[in-house]
């Protein structure tokens, strides 16, 4: 009888060492949950990304929906559109010449394949752009690569990816596009963040710029312009022919070539008028693309049912150039490329 009594005791304090294991595991979760939040606060991590990803401010710009209270034109693409669009300079000729319209330089470093900005359709639509502007180049047609899930990852609460859209992704970019995620797994940013040094500016102020790419950049880019450091004719050149990513254009539908098609013909659908441009390429650029590539580019061109402009020998001149044979200065090349785009806006606006 001694001996049941003492089992009987032993279990019950077994139990309640059994729940203290438990809660205690259950505490040490939740401090660690807010300690993590807590320390991602302090090192910074939400103004670094607010301040240096582009993909946000460019869908917190959508948020804004300008295009209900005005005349607005949108540049979207990569960092060729990033670069080589001055809006700020596009919008002060508009408007010396009578012109109520408000370009938007809405670039995103890397977004070279189309597939991407699919993801961003229903956020222009509902934004209600009078125009869109496309900024595209040979190479683009070739990707294949699917998704950038770290820029699915930093939107994934304000992606409005339409039903007609999911053919485009494959079952890779689907799991990035419906993965869960907290703001715990910021903490793949904490390097970055540590190393940051905010700058006091937000990148989207319609106020302040119209320019959502090189606004917390622009500073920067003109000492090194000005001063001339970032030009070394010899790395230039070898940045230009370093990749093969243009000289070859397939017949192949892409990826990316699918979803040019489908960007254009969605929103022309919604009654919201596209159009391409070819962006200028460096001469150096432009010699390693075979005459035969650039007209399949052209066809395919002519087969998304939307304008298109070729500008690929618009900025021939070694001085507007920056880093590589894709990339227009953002000061210099940007400001000469400026008054072409006005022109082209108030002919398509007209």
């Amino acid at each position: 009888m001694k001996i049941d009594k003492l089992i009987e005791k032993t279990t019950e304090i077994d139990g309640v060492k059994k729940w203290a294991v438990v809660l205690a595991i259950i505490l040490g979760v939740v401090l660690a949950y807010f300690g993590l939040g807590l320390y991602l606060d302090f090192v910074g991590v939400n103004t670094y990304i607010s301040e240096t990803k582009q993909v946000v401010a460019v869908y917190d710009f959508y948020d804004l929906k300008v295009g209900e209270t005005e005349t607005a034109v949108y540049f979207i693409g990569s960092s060729l559109i990033g670069c080589g669009i001055d809006s700020n300079g596009i919008n002060r000729i508009l408007e010396e010449r009578g012109y109520d319209i408000t370009a938007y330089n809405l670039g995103i470093d890397g977004d070279v394949n189309p597939l991407q900005t699919s993801l961003q359709i229903q956020n222009i639509i509902d934004s209600k752009p009078a125009l869109v502007i496309f900024g595209v180049s040979p190479y683009m047609a070739n990707y294949n690569a699917g998704l950038n899930e770290e820029k699915v990852f930093l939107v994934r609460d304000k992606l409005n990816i339409r039903n007609d859209a999911w053919y485009l992704y494959s079952n890779e970019d689907k799991i990035k596009l419906l993965q869960p995620h907290t703001f715990l797994d910021n903490k793949r940013f904490v390097d970055g963040a540590k190393a940051y040094s905010p700058r006091g500016i937000k990148q989207i102020d319609s106020v302040v710029s119209t320019d959502l790419y090189t606004l917390p950049k622009q500073d920067n880019w003109r000492y090194l312009e000005e001063n001339n450091v970032n030009y070394n004719y010899d790395s230039f050149v070898e940045n230009a022919r370093k990749s093969n990513i243009g000289t070859v254009v397939t017949k192949d539908m892409t990826e990316a070539k699918s979803a040019m098609l489908y960007n254009a013909k969605t929103l022309s659908n919604a009654g919201i008028p596209v159009i391409f441009i070819n962006m200028p390429i460096h001469p150096e650029t432009s010699n390693d693309i075979s005459d035969e590539s650039r007209q399949v580019f052209f066809d395919f061109m002519n087969t998304t049912g939307v304008k298109w402009y070729d500008y690929e020998f618009a900025c021939q001149d070694d001085e507007y150039w920056y880093k590589d044979g894709y990339h227009m200065a953002p000061v210099t090349g940007a400001g000469l490329f400026a008054p072409v785009m006005a022109d082209l806006i108030i002919q398509e606006m007209s």
